[in-house]
């Protein structure tokens, strides 16, 4: 079972990271937003019909946000994942 999870992640990472490049899509290194994920209904031969990232069943339960909370929500979580740099490197440190 973990190695299913594994080639599952492996498989997201490499369509996220160009081996699927939807028009408009823009790598996070290049320009493009972090945290931005590109759709992936339709793609991989007709075999994933509905979006893996925000299928429609979930939708009642999160609602659309704006342009400015979708960039607070991204400024927020580059924060939070500076934090845990630093507290992991400060746990490191300490224990050197």
């Amino acid at each position: 079972a973990k190695f299913q999870i594994l080639v599952f992640i492996g498989m997201l990472e490499s369509y996220g990271e160009g081996a699927g490049s939807p028009e408009g899509y823009v790598h996070y290194t290049k320009g493009g937003l972090p945290g931005y994920f590109p759709p992936i209904a339709g793609g991989g031969g007709g075999q994933i019909s509905f979006n893996l990232f925000k299928p429609q069943f979930i939708e009642p339960f999160f609602p659309v946000q704006s342009d400015a909370e979708k960039a607070r929500g991204r400024q927020v979580e580059i924060n939070n994942g500076r934090l845990a740099q630093i507290g992991i490197l400060s746990l490191l440190s300490e224990s050197a």
